[in-house]
Formats: C-alpha cells, structure tokens, sequence
C-alpha cells in the first residue's frame, strides 16, 4: 500500500531542487555502507510524493512507511541506485521519471550513508498511472 503527501507544484520543487543543488551536504566515510532512497514527485500541478509500506514478512523494517530505496550496487550512482529501486519496489520505469536534484546524506543508526534523491514521474493523470503509483504498491525485494 502507498500514501500520498500533497505538495504545492513541481515548479516549485524543482526550483529548490535547484536552490539547494550547490549546497548538498555529502558524507563520504568508508566504515559505512551507501544507500539511496527515492523522492517521487508526481504531477505537474497539485504533485504528490509517495511512501511505501514495506511486507509484514520481511526481516528488516517489516510493515514500516518509508521512501522506496536500499543499498547501492558497485559503481553505481546515488542516483541510479534510487532509481532502480523505485523500478523494482514499485514498477515505476526508470526511463519514465527525470532526476530532479538531491538532498543531504545523512548517517542512519544502522550504518548507513543514505543519499535522497528527488524525481518527478510526469502523471498523464491516466488511471494506470494512479494505479502505478498509489495502488498496490508493497515493498517486497524477495517479489
């Protein structure tokens, strides 16, 4: 399942975005491990951002609320990370959202660096897209 927070316009997302962009805090320490989780904005006026709820059955974080994210691959980009997780915790094509900008590391009690990124996916405001996005999704890697 997938909650929406309503947000003012993508306009004004992405001016922050561009705001901030030169000011990102970034953590680089090697006795962490890298992550990156994933902002989606979607719709252009009136945008939401969506939150998954991760299966009951899974070990860690089991029935929590969050962004959809996980560990970097090897050579991988913060960026590329957060979209490929978006792709496989919620179906949403990497080739369908645009990278908006980033927003601080931050060290995570568990031993992570993690690294929000933001990205638009352009609803059409077709139902399949609503469906994509707030319908069933449940965050489940083993699926």
């Amino acid at each position: 399942m997938a909650q929406e927070i309503r947000l003012p316009n993508l306009r004004d997302v992405r001016a922050a975005c561009a705001i901030i962009r030169p000011h990102i805090s970034k953590v680089e320490r090697d006795d962490l491990r890298q992550a990156s989780v994933c902002i989606t904005v979607c719709g252009e006026i009136d945008p939401l951002i969506t939150l998954i709820e991760r299966a009951a059955h899974l070990r860690s974080h089991a029935g929590q609320w969050g962004l959809p994210g996980g560990r970097r691959d090897p050579g991988e980009t913060c960026e590329q990370a957060a979209c490929r997780e978006l792709e496989e915790e919620m179906g949403v094509r990497q080739a369908d959202v645009l990278v908006e900008g980033r927003l601080d590391d931050y060290v995570t009690r568990s031993g992570y660096v993690m690294s929000p990124v933001v990205v638009s996916y352009p609803s059409r405001g077709t139902a399949s897209d609503e469906q994509t996005l707030l319908g069933t999704a449940q965050a489940d890697p083993a699926s």
